[in-house]
């Protein structure tokens, strides 16, 4: 018997994830990993006036349950965050900063992407949320698109960037972070920044974004040089050119051009945030 409002996600035999409307009922979809079959389910329960997903892990137990509203912008937004989604959420910005992913429960998948994910999506409408959802999209797109290929070489997108836009974007810390700290500043005041105040902008955000990155173990790209070596803000323009060479040389001519995409999406929506702050205040 259909149970309104629920889909149930499970593992398989054979290693695939499954959606079912209850237990024991015929699979609604067959996908490779957890999180896809979760996002099916939560797509499933939007278009038929929201419910509830229960995941299961590898053990048959009740891992997580996920309420899902009725339309995409509140699904969007999801249900509140448990303890262990907070903790997984952890776990896989960790993870994904260090070039690797987070499995809490041992079965073979990644574990709080999807937290992270919903993160980056919440908040108030605006134009840039809007930009972040396509985004999202996009990379869903271009990851099953790699996924036909049995080998990317490492010079087109570095085969540890994973886990959708949340995890490229840590993934790649060292250098989206500084983006999108120049992008915050140029969009929340684009007439404040001059030549010579845009150069130490750049030194700034680029510097702050490998400490961060390497406080939390992740690449850094000026650990051999972390500093201008030449004068002025031509100098400082050369060292950013010199790290995006090495941006590209770690996460591949494509990764590089995904984080840096991914970079500015992330400062525009701060900037967006701050405006509708400073606008209620």
């Amino acid at each position: 018997m259909t149970v309104t409002g629920t889909r149930i996600v499970e593992r398989a035999t054979g290693g695939n994830w499954v959606v079912r409307a209850a237990a024991g009922a015929p699979d609604l979809a067959t996908l490779p990993t957890q999180a896809a079959a979760i996002e099916a389910a939560r797509g499933q329960l939007v278009a038929n006036g929201g419910g509830q997903v229960i995941v299961h892990g590898i053990d048959g137990g009740v891992r997580r349950r996920i309420s899902v509203a009725a339309t995409t912008a509140a699904a969007d937004a999801g249900e509140p965050l448990t303890p262990q989604d907070l903790a997984d959420a952890a776990g896989a910005a960790v993870a994904r900063v260090r070039g690797g992913s987070f499995d809490a429960d041992g079965d073979g998948e990644p574990d709080g992407d999807d937290v992270l994910n919903r993160v980056v999506a919440a908040g108030p409408e605006g134009e840039a949320k809007d930009a972040i959802r396509s985004a999202q999209r996009v990379l869903k797109w271009l990851a099953a698109g790699l996924a036909v290929f049995p080998v990317v070489p490492a010079w087109v997108i570095s085969s540890d960037l994973g886990g959708g836009f949340a995890g490229i974007f840590l993934g790649t810390l060292a250098w989206s972070l500084g983006v999108a700290v120049i992008a915050f500043a140029l969009i929340a005041h684009p007439t404040a920044v001059s030549t010579a105040g845009l150069s130490l902008l750049g030194l700034a955000a680029f510097w702050l974004s490998n400490a961060v990155a390497g406080a939390l173990g992740g690449t850094v790209l000026n650990a051999a040089d972390p500093l201008p070596s030449g004068p002025g803000p031509t100098g400082i323009f050369v060292w950013i050119g010199d790290l995006l060479g090495a941006a590209i040389e770690n996460y591949g001519v494509l990764g590089a051009v995904i984080a840096t995409a991914l970079g500015v999406l992330v400062g525009w929506r701060g900037a967006e945030l701050y405006r509708l702050v400073a606008a209620r205040n």
